[in-house]
């Protein structure tokens, strides 16, 4: 998965893949937590504000995912601690002040992908503040516009997760790296996408809740109460996702500092990566950790839909004359490397 900077992903069109790498996956999808700020009305100018938020929260979250991951990693002779974290912090504020600043002045110019997933993400911190401050004629206008941009948005994410694989895949063959990182990588993307095919799997419940407050017939207490179980669900998931995004966003910040050899080349984009100086056991100690959170991760997947007597998504269905080849490759990788 492409760090923000490592890959630049934030160039126009790739803010899907900055989201994804950085945000559980039921967090983008789903109102799952609702929490008091201060805002009292809901206009244009919070509208505004929260667009500013989740930038300044992808901000904060990676400056913070790179802080954690230099204590964590080894880092080479030829640079500091200071060398590395510095670079980072630079490279992230030059990328996200950019926008910020685009939205305070003239508003955001991304693609029509990126403006869908930043929407997507505005509408759940919408429903929250809707909810928590019981404002019913602003959740129903929030559920209108939800309930049109959420297929959308799973569509979007569910390609942003096959090209991140594709990509790691080019890496490998153009970096000769060891084989051991194409199959950790492989079971860790193919679980990821186990776990969206989980997550569309649940939006039935959370819609027949949502139509029945747009009907009349449901109020927000209710909503609380019918749709607990389905994002403690969720909620218990991403936890278990995030720490998998770390070890991933781990993996890839590793590959990138080994393979520079100044600071100017740190988190630059990168076509191939140094086999030589990443045949290391610090490498190899990486990949042995992010196998294991992946597996983790399937394990409560599982778990999860065995308890509620359904498919496991992706991992094995009865429907595969409705999957594509490539989706039956990884189902059968799945079921025999389980």
């Amino acid at each position: 998965m492409a760090t923000v900077i490592g890959s630049n992903t934030l160039e126009k069109g790739t803010l899907p893949k900055a989201i994804t790498s950085s945000i559980p996956l039921g967090t983008i999808f789903y109102p799952t937590e609702t929490y008091e700020i201060d805002e009292s009305t809901y206009d244009e100018e919070v509208l505004k504000k929260l667009s500013i938020e989740i930038l300044e929260t992808l901000k904060e979250n990676m400056a913070g995912i790179g802080k954690k991951v230099f204590k964590t990693i080894k880092i080479p002779s030829w640079f500091t601690y200071d060398d590395v974290y510095n670079k980072w912090i630079d490279e992230i504020n030059k990328v996200f002040d950019k926008l910020i600043n685009k939205v305070r002045d003239e508003g955001l110019e991304l693609t029509g992908k990126d403006k869908l997933l930043i929407e997507q993400l505005k509408l759940n911190r919408g429903i929250e503040i809707a909810i928590n401050k019981d404002k019913k004629s602003i959740l129903k206008t929030l559920i209108k516009n939800y309930r049109s941009h959420i297929n959308e948005s799973f569509d979007v994410i569910e390609e942003t997760l096959y090209t991140i694989r594709r990509k790691y895949g080019k890496t490998f063959l153009e970096s000769m790296l060891n084989p051991k990182f194409m199959t950790y990588i492989s079971k860790t993307i193919n679980v990821m996408i186990s776990y969206f095919h989980y997550l569309k799997s649940e939006l039935n419940n959370v819609l027949a809740e949502l139509r029945r407050i747009l009907s009349g017939r449901g109020s927000i207490s209710h909503f609380k109460k019918d749709t607990k179980a389905v994002f403690a669900r969720i909620i218990k998931l991403d936890i278990k996702q995030y720490k998998l995004l770390l070890k991933l966003v781990e993996l890839d910040l590793f590959m990138d500092i080994w393979s520079s050899k100044t600071i100017d080349e740190l988190f630059k984009p990168k076509e191939v990566y140094s086999n030589e100086n990443l045949d290391n056991i610090h490498f190899e100690d990486i990949l042995n950790d992010l196998n294991k959170a992946s597996m983790e991760l399937h394990f409560e997947l599982i778990k999860i839909s065995r308890e509620r007597k359904k498919d496991v998504p992706f991992t094995f269905s009865n429907n595969y004359e409705e999957k594509d080849e490539e989706k039956m490759y990884l189902i059968s990788r799945l079921i025999h490397d389980i």
